[in-house]
Formats: structure tokens, C-alpha cells, sequence
């Protein structure tokens, strides 16, 4: 009997052993508890409306990353996979569409594009929830301060505005400049920097008028800012048709004055194939080289799954990127925390190299990335001045 009731003993203590072990090694590595099953981000971009065409590139370089970065065994072994909503380059419908992000499809991330109206709606949203947003190519200067949580990879309008001032202002010895913008948000505050930082360098801003979205008849305008006889004029525009219809009318009159513009004037193709209309216009860009490795991968990649360049090329390789330094944060930090995605941006991301070419953060979560002026000459776009604000 006490042999018996020994054997029992045993037995008891090896299943307690046994039940012991099981316990530490599945609290260990509680397989339950680790995330698995695919990276949810959100994806807000204009899929419709007016803006579908720059929506359309930046979705389409976002998905090229996803498919990459998945196709090579995701991120810590998990996919990507970017929920998309349409945000219709509208505040209401993509305060609309990040709400739907956020509580249906519980996203802690959210990558924007091209639409401030659709960024800075989006942020009052995600700073509430304390979600990260990454927007690879909206410029409104509100973005700056939208948010701790609000990340950018692509220059601030008031960067455009100020760097081409600085230059009529300084180098071109400009005293009287003329202003001919179009009327919209991200126009205006290019326009505005202008102003600002032209007046500040003693110097008159003689003519300043707006003109709608779809204007294609300049003429009265024209005839009332040669009166104003400026040095320079900055053709503020968020196309190339507007800008071009510009400089053609502006030839039909015969005024010959110095006119800079944004990088809406870049299409080399275009320029080249009437050169003496584009002569001598100075235009501000990212520093942006297509025959970088990664960057030429990238618009090779790009043309190969899609059958076509991207329409702004910079603008897609942001976009593209956007996705990889997500990818790269989540794997770094071990998880798509937003507190975590932060500390990995802030702390981390420091001259990374992309598709954009280097890369960094500043206090404000703003890009910081090299920026030129170029001249166009005989149908081919030259650098004029290189690294003048970085």
C-alpha cells in the first residue's frame, strides 16, 4: 500500500511538473499572443473626382512597395496590405474616410498623398486617437504643426515660395516682382511665403492677382501686369497647361520680363518639343536623380507593372518610399505601435536613402530634402543653383 501510494505520489508531482513546464513555455512564447495575419495600414488617396490622376500614381507606387515587400517575405514575416479609402481631395469626405479607417478598420496607421485638404482633415482625427499619419507628397505649410504623430516626405510649399523669392530677391536683383496665382490652397501658400519673404528683403510686390482653376483666357491679366513693369514675375500655378498658356499669351504680347515658376513646368518631353516658349524660365525642385540606383529600380519597376512612367515622377517615388521607411519602422521596432513608429522616425531616420534620394525628419516631422533651382535653356533643363535650402 505505501508502494502504492508512493507510485501516486510520483505520478502527481510529474504531472504537476509537466503542467508546470507547459506553462512557462507557452507564457514564454504565447503563440496566441504574437501578432499574426497580415499589417493592416490605411490608404487614403483621391481615387475620384478632379484629382483621380495623382491618386491614381501615388495608390498605384504604394501597392508596387506592398507587392515587393511582400513578394520578399513581409515585414517580420507578416504581409502589408493597405486598406484604401477615397478621400476625393475633399476635407468632408476624407474626414469621412478616416473615421471609417480608424473605427471599422481599426488601423494604428494611415498613409496620405497628394491632397492637403485630405492630410490636414485626416490629422485632426489621428492626433485624437494618437494613430500615426505619413503622407508621401501633401505641401500645406498647416501640416507642419498638425499633429506629433504627423510625418511628411515632401517639401512644405512655404519652402517653394521662400527659395524662389530668395533667389529673384538676391541673385536676379529683382526690386519689383509680379505675382500671377491660381487659386488654390497649395498655390496660395507658395504664393504667400513669396510675398512675405520678398517684402522682407526690401523689395515691392507691384502686382498680385489670382485666376480660377480651368482658366485658359489670361489676356485682361496680362495687359494689367505689364503696367506694373516688374523685373520678375512668379507664375504660381498647380498645372502645366496653366503655366504654359501663361507664358504663350505673355509672348503673343510681347512682354519679355524674367518669370520663375514651381516644378508644375517640369515635362521634359513637352518642354523640348517648343523650346522657345519654356526660354529662360527658372523653375524651384526637389533634387531628384533618375539615374540613382534605387530610383531608376523604382521608374523601371513602375513602367514595367503598369505599362506607363508615373506622371510626377518624385512625387510617385515618395509615395513608394512612404511605404518601404513603414515597413522598415514596424520590422526595427517589432510591431506597428504608433508610439513606436514615432520614437523609429524621430530617432532613427536619419540621411535614409530612397527612391527620393537622402532623406531625413526635422523637429516638425517635415522633409528635409535637397532642393535646386533649374533654368531652362534650349528645350533642356539645366541645373542653375544646387543645394541653396536643404
Amino acid at each position: 500500500m505505501e508502494k502504492e501510494n508512493n507510485n501516486l505520489l510520483v505520478a502527481i508531482v510529474g504531472i504537476l511538473v509537466l503542467l508546470g513546464g507547459l506553462f512557462f513555455w507557452t507564457k514564454a512564447g504565447d503563440f496566441s499572443e504574437m501578432p499574426t495575419g497580415s499589417i493592416i495600414i490605411g490608404g487614403l488617396a483621391p481615387l475620384s473626382g478632379d484629382f483621380a490622376i495623382l491618386g491614381e500614381s501615388d495608390q498605384r507606387a504604394k501597392e508596387l512597395a506592398v507587392e515587393e515587400i511582400n513578394a520578399a517575405g513581409g515585414v517580420n514575416g507578416r504581409p502589408l496590405e493597405i486598406v484604401w479609402e477615397d478621400g476625393k481631395c475633399s476635407s468632408e469626405d476624407a474626414t469621412t474616410a478616416t473615421q471609417k479607417l480608424l473605427n471599422i478598420d481599426q488601423v494604428r496607421i494611415i498613409l496620405s498623398g497628394p491632397c492637403s485638404d485630405e492630410t490636414i482633415a485626416a490629422a485632426a482625427l489621428t492626433q485624437v486617437t494618437r494613430a500615426v499619419l505619413l503622407t508621401s507628397s501633401s505641401t500645406s505649410p498647416e501640416i507642419t504643426d498638425a499633429g506629433d504623430f504627423v510625418y511628411r516626405m515632401f517639401p512644405s510649399d512655404a519652402v517653394v515660395g521662400t527659395l524662389l523669392a530668395t533667389y529673384s530677391a538676391t541673385e536676379l536683383k529683382s526690386k519689383k516682382a509680379a505675382i500671377i496665382s491660381e487659386n488654390t490652397n497649395s498655390v496660395q501658400d507658395s504664393r504667400k511665403a513669396f510675398v512675405q519673404t520678398f517684402i522682407d528683403s526690401k523689395n515691392n510686390v507691384v502686382f498680385d492677382e489670382l485666376f480660377e482653376p480651368e482658366t485658359t483666357d489670361f489676356r485682361s491679366l496680362l495687359v494689367k501686369m505689364r503696367a506694373s513693369a516688374p523685373d520678375v514675375v512668379y507664375v504660381d500655378t498647380a498645372s502645366f497647361e496653366s503655366a504654359t498658356l501663361i507664358l504663350k499669351q505673355m509672348k503673343e504680347f510681347g512682354i519679355r520680363v524674367l518669370v520663375v515658376t514651381n516644378e508644375s513646368i517640369l515635362d521634359r518631353e513637352r518642354i523640348a518639343k517648343t523650346p522657345m516658349l519654356y526660354e529662360g524660365v527658372i523653375f524651384s525642385e526637389v533634387m531628384f536623380d533618375e539615374t540613382n540606383e534605387k530610383t531608376a529600380a523604382f521608374l523601371a519597376a513602375f513602367t514595367a507593372k503598369y505599362g506607363t512612367k508615373p506622371e510626377n515622377p518624385f512625387k510617385a517615388a515618395a509615395a513608394y518610399d512612404s511605404v518601404y521607411l513603414l515597413a522598415e519602422a514596424i520590422e526595427a521596432m517589432d510591431g506597428e505601435a504608433p508610439e513606436k513608429i514615432s520614437t523609429y522616425f524621430n530617432d532613427s531616420v536619419i540621411n535614409w536613402q530612397g527612391a527620393i534620394g537622402i532623406f531625413n525628419f526635422d523637429d516638425n516631422g517635415d522633409a528635409v530634402l535637397q532642393m535646386n533651382l533649374q533654368k531652362i535653356l534650349k528645350g533642356t533643363v539645366t541645373d542653375l543653383v544646387e543645394d541653396l535650402v536643404e
